[in-house]
């Protein structure tokens, strides 16, 4: 599937093809910079389908990821690097600006300056079922924020989980609404590129749920993973059954849904959409999923 689509945001159009060779790209900045093999290897990127190429570039040598949210402080920013103990820091000006001067010694990669296009050698490496994949930090809401390690034999079990019990498919077309930087976002990003899906990346913070939700309709969304409350205010908007009506699943989770939701699902989505809440936290894999459709008793 060289020439399928990958990755989709906006006018930029990448396909299995021209993501690899980007992603190639990326891994070969990275090994210049520093030795990254089973070390971990900060993402700090705004543009999410650069971040998304960072994460497969950081694999393809070997690196853990720690993806970072660019919207949280510098302060706090600065603080999960020096706690993951990076090897190299990959980021862009706007990170680059705001960890000025808070990480010093660390390597860096600024992925702006670099022409994503130019051939690179694609990587040939062994990496062990056991070898961490990546480095997710809690939200601190109890205390200090906590890096949570998932091997890649973890990571592939959650993602086929995905596969099997979601159905996702070459022929879907997958949100991105959440962080890389929590297990959602690293699941719905794996699940598609394993499927060979579409990624479909979305910036909530940019945009109300009436934009959401004509961005549903114009990338034909068929796989919408979201946080509830995130999903809530997109419910609550007049006439978006027309605008919804690509979608087959809702996978929702991150907070407590309650019948209303449901119900208000039931109105607005197709007949054949299923929902499907989950429960888990970062620190362990969703411990159970409930599956909702029209015939299930509320």
């Amino acid at each position: 599937r060289a020439g399928a689509l990958a990755l989709a945001q906006g006018p930029v159009r990448l396909s299995y093809a021209g993501a690899d060779r980007g992603s190639d790209a990326l891994a070969a900045a990275i090994g210049r910079r520093a030795a990254v093999f089973g070390a971990p290897v900060v993402i700090l990127v705004s543009d999410p389908v650069l971040a998304s190429l960072c994460v497969v570039a950081t694999w393809k040598v070997g690196g853990c990821c720690v993806p970072l949210n660019p919207a949280n402080p510098a302060g706090y920013l600065a603080a999960i690097i020096r706690d993951a103990e990076a090897a190299c820091v990959v980021t862009d000006a706007h990170g680059a600006a705001a960890l000025d001067g808070r990480i010093p010694g660390c390597p860096t990669v600024l992925v702006d300056q670099l022409d994503l296009r130019e051939p690179a050698e694609p990587r040939q490496i062994a990496i062990a079922p056991d070898q961490p994949a990546c480095v997710l930090y809690t939200s601190g809401s109890t205390g200090e924020p906590k890096g949570v390690v998932r091997s890649h034999r973890a990571l592939l079990h959650r993602v086929r989980c995905a596969l099997a019990t979601h159905g996702v498919g070459a022929d879907d077309r997958v949100s991105l609404l959440h962080s890389l930087g929590a297990m959602p976002g690293m699941r719905d990003l794996t699940a598609a590129f394993s499927a060979g899906a579409v990624l479909l990346p979305w910036d909530m913070t940019q945009a109300g749920p009436r934009a959401l939700a004509a961005w549903i309709e114009r990338e034909l969304v068929t796989v919408l993973g979201s946080a509830v409350s995130m999903f809530r205010p997109l419910l609550a908007e007049p006439g978006i059954e027309r605008r919804v009506a690509s979608v087959r699943l809702v996978h929702l989770g991150s907070e407590p849904l309650y019948r209303q939701d449901v119900e208000r699902f039931r109105e607005r989505f197709a007949p054949g959409c299923v929902l499907v809440a989950s429960y888990g936290a970062t620190e362990f894999s969703p411990i159970t999923e409930h599956h909702d459709d029209r015939d299930t008793p509320l």
